[in-house]
């Protein structure tokens, strides 16, 4: 299926082929997804709040700090065939990032919105408002 080639890389001079091609689009599918869901569950979770206090909890949760956790919470670099020629950490953080964000489009891809909302229950949303409490302040 898709998500064994959700995170394949750039080479390392320079040229894409179209399996980085591919992940890119992953990439640019899963933060939608992410997205989404993470408005969803905002939505439902706080039903007192305004629209503008959901937009910034929706940002919290998209930005690529966080996707970097969720990919690292997975081991998801552990996967990865071909790594970074450089081991600097924004590199590695980079790397867990976009994996993960591939990941999450390529199993919206195979599965649809339900196997992703499970995923990103597992890694984003504890079953309890703390956890969200906490990543909003």
């Amino acid at each position: 299926a898709r998500v064994t080639n959700s995170c394949d890389l750039k080479r390392n001079d320079g040229d894409t082929d179209d399996s980085s091609l591919h992940s890119s689009r992953l990439q640019f599918l899963g933060k939608s997804v992410i997205s989404f869901l993470a408005a969803s569950h905002i939505y439902f979770l706080f039903p007192e709040d305004k629209e503008s206090n959901m937009t910034q909890q929706r940002a919290v949760l998209v930005q690529k700090e966080l996707s970097t956790k969720f990919g690292d919470s997975l081991k998801i670099s552990e996967f990865v065939l071909e790594k970074p020629s450089s081991q600097k950490s924004t590199d590695l953080n980079k790397l867990a990032s976009d994996c993960f964000e591939a990941l999450v489009g390529s199993v919206y891809i195979d599965g649809g919105i339900t196997p992703c909302r499970s995923l990103l229950a597992e890694v984003m949303f504890d079953t309890k408002k703390e956890r969200l409490k906490n990543i909003f302040g």
